[in-house]
């Protein structure tokens, strides 16, 4: 199937994760406005999980991470 009324349009489908350490335990936190989109029906929490991993790579995501600042 072919959709002819996008053509040309890049649909970026990256999403810019973050892992920061708290308390000794690695989270992984949203940085771009697609990530804060999807964490909204994370509700109440503020965090991915790798079950949440999969379900986006399967959704054909790419996932960048962004390096951690000390």
């Amino acid at each position: 199937m072919v959709n002819r009324g996008m053509k040309g349009i890049n649909m970026n489908k990256e999403i810019i994760l973050q892992v920061r350490s708290v308390y000794g335990n690695k989270n992984i936190y949203p940085v771009c406005h697609i990530a804060n989109a999807l964490i909204k029906f994370k509700d109440p929490k503020i965090t991915f999980n790798s079950e949440d991993l999969k379900t986006m790579k399967s959704l054909g995501l790419i996932i960048k991470w962004k390096a951690e600042t000390i």
